[in-house]
């Protein structure tokens, strides 16, 4: 181990010359590689030697020490890491281990179902990892529009789905204090409090929970109360989120975005997709249910607007990405295209990918090598030196994008239009409930002076009709008088007087009346 340490460089990288011989060995192996920076870089010379370098090359020289091998480094020209293509054949250095022209490859290949059952992984140890996605070339960052959707910003700290659990749970809550507060009337609750929570009350206090506004009335009941305290934490919970939400939502720039999904890339005839060769996702877009997603599978085969990403140093100088669709790592680009990655952004419809681990690849039938190379990578893992030299090769991809002076946006006058138009809204609404209030009132007041005016003018009909109903029964009364002397008379008007307070019977009739009216 000792002997083989002293292979790892701390300083500038060192070019060596294949094949090495350093550790004779009968067998020697062929190791297949491809020119893939910064995990395996190839120099070609004049006279037609090639010189290797990189993370994977120091890597396996570790190793190589270790276990004594010989080996042969075989560059490979094209293929990538390799992909079944059309005619069921395994391309790049999958196709060289799988079809016995190589034992090892150099490479970082993610085991998916179709590799492994074709090749053998060294799976001890990761020997990196990577988080494919699609990017596209964002657009400027502009202030919104005073428009109709300026409003709508209030609800995007959110996701629509947490306002409509928000609702339900609202209204659960209202149905709950309602319910505990009505039945403990009279035996926990007083009620004073049960007659003042009504369902509007209810309603209206659970709303006051999520502003974090007080209640003006305290459920006295042990249950009205844990619903009360459930009520404010759920308050307190949405209002500090909401909050901070929102002020990220406000000042961090948010760019515009050419595309959107791979449904509208795929019918855009004027867009271009880049990728490394023999990525695997190309395996499922093959057998995919998804028309457009089969439609960019024949594209990326057949060639037809489609650009090879290889991550070298010649493609970072005068690299268009406009109307370009990329899939990579975005580490990966950065290498690839320098700077003008930082002005990539991810699409929206595609969830974010997990890291994926990727391993060292080597061909099926060699399960001696594969055991050795392996507790030799697990050896040199415990002492330190894989993530040693990973982190050499690694420092320039893990750098930032250039960042402005400032990692965040002034609030400006549109950004805060949302939320100050609330006062001047709230005041206007004011003011159109009032006068809806007090039409109503002054209708109200209308109706009940015609009301009383129309008991008036019947009450003086009454009186004038039973005036008039008393003097014709007195003249009859007075005439049949003289035909029965002085008896007093039966008759049942005989009690009623001439202002008519008692007539039918005491009054009966024009009581009768009135309380129709009333």
């Amino acid at each position: 181990m000792a002997r083989c340490a002293g292979l790892v460089s701390m300083g500038p990288s060192w070019a060596s010359v294949e094949p090495n011989s350093a550790v004779p060995k009968d067998e020697e192996l062929r190791i297949s590689a491809f020119h893939d920076p910064p995990y395996f870089f190839i120099t070609h010379h004049e006279n037609g030697s090639h010189t290797y370098d990189g993370y994977l090359y120091q890597l396996w020289q570790m190793l190589a020490c270790m276990v004594d091998l010989r080996y042969r480094i075989i560059p490979l020209t094209g293929g990538g890491y390799g992909r079944l293509s059309g005619n069921r054949t395994w391309t790049g250095v999958t196709g060289e281990l799988t079809y016995g022209r190589a034992d090892l490859a150099l490479s970082w290949l993610g085991m998916t179902s179709n590799r492994t059952a074709v090749i053998d992984f060294l799976d001890v140890i990761p020997v990196s990892w990577y988080q494919d996605d699609f990017y596209v070339r964002s657009g400027p960052v502009t202030a919104p529009e005073l428009r109709a959707k300026t409003f709508a910003s209030l609800l995007r700290p959110l996701h629509e789905d947490v306002w409509w659990m928000l609702l339900g749970s609202l209204l659960v809550i209202s149905v709950l204090l309602h319910v505990t507060v009505r039945v403990g009337r009279g035996l926990s609750e007083s009620e004073l409090v049960a007659g003042q929570m009504s369902w509007g009350s209810c309603l209206l206090n659970t709303l006051r929970s999520v502003v974090g506004q007080g209640w003006d009335t305290m459920p006295d009941s042990l249950a009205a109360r844990t619903v009360t305290l459930s009520s404010w934490i759920l308050g307190m919970l949405l209002y500090a989120s909401y909050t901070a939400k929102l002020m990220c939502h406000l000042t961090v720039p948010t760019p515009s975005r050419p595309l959107h999904s791979l449904h509208e890339f795929a019918a855009e005839r004027d867009w271009i997709i880049a990728m490394e060769p023999g990525v695997s996702i190309l395996d499922g877009w093959k057998v995919s249910d998804k028309p457009h997603e089969r439609e960019m599978f024949q594209r990326v085969e057949n060639g037809d607007r489609y650009i090879e990403l290889y991550p070298t140093h010649d493609n970072k100088s005068g690299f268009n990405i406009d109307r370009v669709l990329f899939h990579a790592d975005f580490r990966r680009l950065r290498y690839a295209i320098g700077q003008e990655s930082c002005k990539l952004i991810r699409l929206l419809d595609t969830p974010p990918n997990p890291p994926i681990r990727a391993y060292m690849p080597i061909a099926k039938g060699r399960p001696a090598l594969r055991d050795k190379l392996n507790r030799a990578m697990l050896e040199l893992a415990e002492t330190g030196l894989v993530d040693r030299i990973r982190n050499r090769w690694m420092t320039q991809l893990q750098r930032d994008c250039d960042a402005p002076t400032a990692n965040y946006r002034p609030l400006s006058l549109t950004n805060l239009l949302a939320m100050l138009l609330i006062v001047p809204l709230a005041v206007v609404a004011s003011v159109m409930l009032l006068a809806l209030e007090q039409l109503y009132g002054r209708t109200g007041n209308w109706r009940r002076q015609q009301l009383v005016r129309l008991r008036e003018r019947v009450s003086a009909q009454c009186d004038r009709y039973l005036t008039r109903r008393l003097k014709d029964e007195t003249q009859l009364d007075g005439s049949r008088s003289n035909d029965v002397g002085t008896e007093k008379s039966l008759h049942p008007y005989h009690s009623i007087s001439l202002n008519g307070e008692k007539a039918f019977g005491n009054g009966g009739a024009k009581k009768t009346i009135m309380k129709s009216l009333a």
